[in-house]
């Protein structure tokens, strides 16, 4: 779904760098990720972790109906 969302939600001429952006900005995030399961497991247990990605998906989802709006129409030619 990652991979489609691009293609279905900005012009043709971007999708390639969104989807770059998108591809680096995860891997960011999950070293960040790693670097907190860590301070987690290590403070408490495993029991955090695992309730904090079961909600993950959830408010993804969330998000994206919340965040994705109705696309307007425009032109090739006029947007430059």
């Amino acid at each position: 779904m990652g991979l489609t969302l691009p293609s279905d939600l900005f012009p043709q001429r971007v999708v390639g760098s969104v989807t770059g952006l998108s591809g680096l900005t995860a891997g960011i995030v999950g070293a960040g990720f790693t670097f907190l399961v860590g301070i987690l497991v290590d403070r408490f247990s495993y029991r955090p972790a695992f309730v904090f990605a079961g909600c993950l998906p959830i408010l993804a989802t969330l998000l994206l109906v919340l965040l994705i709006r109705t696309p307007t129409r425009y032109d090739e030619k006029t947007v430059s």
